[in-house]
């Protein structure tokens, strides 16, 4: 990690030598490069062999409720209590508070991501939080899940169990099992795709991965699409958009930007308009260990 160094004073630097310390870079950051003088981080990601972070994010929740209403009335859904709390709302609405609690050692990580609704949201669902799980090992293409498992208050519990022995992915709704679906090579779910960035291996240009839920598996190709000076606590981080790129079968978008240097996750976005007629937007509120 030789030859990190700040240069430059001011708040602004301040924060990033806080953060790479944290990071365990030590000494601090080098300027921010333009795209065509970017340096890839050392292989094996900016995190150290081991330690424990806490990142928070603000959810903005995108409804399109004329898409929701064709939905419904299409597949004979009747309303949640999501839609009939939510049927008055325009534009975006701040859903939800979200923290992620990301643990690591040389060879495994553990993400507990807890998101806590806001008022509106709370009313609808008792305040209670929907939490989701993430743990695995730690590959060379980043983070590898082998157990993800998600719940929303006290609604059903989806659970993904990955063994690479029987190449095969076990789901499960409440402890009973609903599919098997075979699998070779490594496996991601959202939370361990956008933090293996910072603790496994920074990104190249494009970055296929297979994604899993606790529902099902997808296959995504993320390409880089544009840099992108990202406002972040008054200051500006140089960072990456990457993409999904679509299929006609499965129009699910998914975007992240990745701060340039440490590649942490500043924004990503889960679009699920043609299912759900809605998205999600993660942003994060302040550098990590501050």
């Amino acid at each position: 990690m030789d030859g990190f160094r700040v240069r430059g004073s001011g708040p602004f630097f301040d924060e990033r030598r806080r953060l790479l310390a944290w990071l365990g870079l030590g000494a601090g950051l080098m300027p921010l490069s333009s795209p065509a003088q970017e340096r890839a981080p050392a292989a094996g990601g900016m995190a150290g062999a081991q330690g424990r972070a806490v990142l928070n994010f603000r959810l903005t929740l995108r409804i399109d409720f004329a898409q929701r209403n064709r939905i419904l009335k299409a597949t004979g859904q009747q309303p949640t209590t999501y839609d009939r709390a939510l049927s008055f709302v325009r534009g975006d609405l701040h859903a939800a508070n979200v923290q992620d609690v990301v643990e690591w050692t040389p060879t495994t990580y553990r993400i507990v991501s807890t998101m806590q609704p806001t008022t509106l949201i709370g009313l609808a669902v008792g305040s209670r939080p929907y939490v989701r799980e993430s743990s695995g090992v730690r590959a060379a293409a980043g983070l590898s899940v082998r157990r993800y498992r998600e719940k929303r208050g006290e609604g059903s519990a989806y659970l993904a169990v990955y063994d690479p022995a029987p190449r095969a992915i076990a789901f499960s709704r409440d402890d009973k099992p609903s599919q098997r679906v075979a699998h070779t090579g490594e496996l991601q779910d959202a939370l361990s795709l956008v933090h293996g960035a910072w603790i496994g291996s920074p990104w190249a240009t494009t970055r296929l991965a297979s994604v899993v839920d606790g529902k099902g598996r997808k296959d995504f190709r993320l390409s880089r699409v544009e840099a992108w000076d990202f406002p972040l606590a008054g200051a500006k981080v140089r960072t990456f958009r990457y993409q999904r790129q679509l299929a006609a079968k499965d129009d699910a978008s998914f975007e992240v930007w990745l701060s340039e240097r440490e590649g942490l996750p500043l924004r990503y976005l889960i679009g699920l308009n043609q299912s759900y007629g809605a998205s999600l937007q993660f942003d994060l509120t302040e550098w990590p260990g501050r």
